[in-house]
């Protein structure tokens, strides 16, 4: 049995960064072809943090990824949305606070 790899951060950015074309070509040949043959896992962890950094609005930078350039990006949240639903008890830390006030 062969355990499917995860898939880190750097690699979904650098999929959608076009300042290193390169590395944009290697992520998104692992992408596919792991999708493909359905090796690779991506960690809820990894999508929260790349949704972080593509979308950071920096002072001179325009972000990687915007709404308006990713037409998909509802779908993709929806999707993931679906994908990661929780049946267990909602723990914030606004209720654990409210527990203890």
């Amino acid at each position: 049995m062969v355990a499917a790899s995860l898939i880190d951060t750097n690699v979904l950015v650098y999929r959608f960064d076009p300042r290193f074309p390169k590395k944009q070509a290697i992520a998104t040949k692992l992408l596919r072809e792991g999708l493909s043959t359905d090796s690779i896992r991506i960690p809820h962890q990894a999508v929260l943090e790349f949704m972080a950094v593509v979308t950071r609005v920096r002072i001179g930078i325009k972000p990687l990824l915007t709404q308006a350039a990713s037409p998909s990006s509802g779908t993709a949240k929806r999707t993931i949305k679906r994908n990661t639903r929780y049946s267990g008890p909602r723990r914030t830390a606004w209720t654990r606070m409210d527990r203890h006030s």
